[in-house]
Order: C-alpha cells, then structure tokens, then sequence
C-alpha cells in the first residue's frame, strides 16, 4: 500500500511540470509581429512548441529571396522589353526617313531642271551642262546636251 502511495506521489509530482502551461502573447508594430511566451519554454510540456516552426521559417525565407529573385528578372524582362521598343522606333524612324528621301531628291532634280533650263533660254548651253554635272543628276545633263546638240 505504501509503494502504491509513493507510485501516486511521484507521478503526481511528474505531472505538475506537464501541466504548467506557456502563454504566448503577439502584437504587430510597424508590419512586425513580436510574440513573449511566459511559462516554461522547455518543460515536459513540449506538446505546445511547435513542431513545424523550423519548416515554416524556411518557407517564409524561401519565399522572401524567391520574391526578389522574381523583382530582378521581371526588372530585366522590362529591360529587354524597352531596348526592344526603342529599336523598333529606330526602325520606323529610318524607314520613314528613307521614304522621304526620294520625294527630296525628286524636288532637288526637278528645281535643277527648270534652273537648267533658264540657263539653256538664255543661250548658256555649257553651263547648263556643268551645273547638271556638278549637282551630280547625269540623267539632266544628258538631257541638255541631247537638246543643246540639236
């Protein structure tokens, strides 16, 4: 009977420290959460620690350099996006340039037909012939000397 008693004592005496329980309390200050846990952080009651803290700190981490990782590429997509906008700008711009090109030269020839043929009324065959030459539009100079041979 004394050893049943004794067997009784000490097991209640084991299952204080098991039920003594931890209180955790949190508050958020400035987008961080800060926890204090009073009690016995390391008592028989390990139930109440969390056994999935570790793995959800690594998760949270992982998360973390995965979320800039994923700002840097994103940042370099934008990049390689806008260099890819401004070399279609460039092109377009030189393929207008180049269609406005021969409306120029078209103006410039023309302009150079009628001075040359002013030159011509006036009896100036030859210089008709080296202003045609000069400007370098052999198709009028050509032109001025078919007529001017006439």
């Amino acid at each position: 009977m004394m050893f049943k008693m004794l067997l009784i004592a000490g097991l209640a005496a084991l299952a204080a420290p098991l039920s003594a329980q931890q209180n955790t309390q949190c508050y958020t200050s400035v987008g961080v959460t800060n926890c204090t846990t009073t009690g016995q952080p390391y008592g028989a009651n390990r139930a109440t620690i969390d056994p999935n803290a570790f793995q959800r700190g690594y998760n949270q981490s992982r998360g973390a350099v995965d979320s800039v990782t994923e700002s840097f590429r994103q940042a370099e997509r934008d990049r390689a996006q806008r260099q890819l906008d401004m070399a279609m700008i460039r092109q377009a711009e030189q393929a207008q340039a180049q269609s406005n090109r021969p409306a120029t030269d078209q103006i410039e020839a023309h302009a150079l037909g009628i001075r040359a043929g002013q030159m011509i009324a006036a009896g100036d065959c030859a210089g008709a012939q080296k202003l045609a030459l000069d400007a370098g539009n052999f198709e009028v100079a050509n032109g001025v000397k078919a007529y001017c041979a006439k």
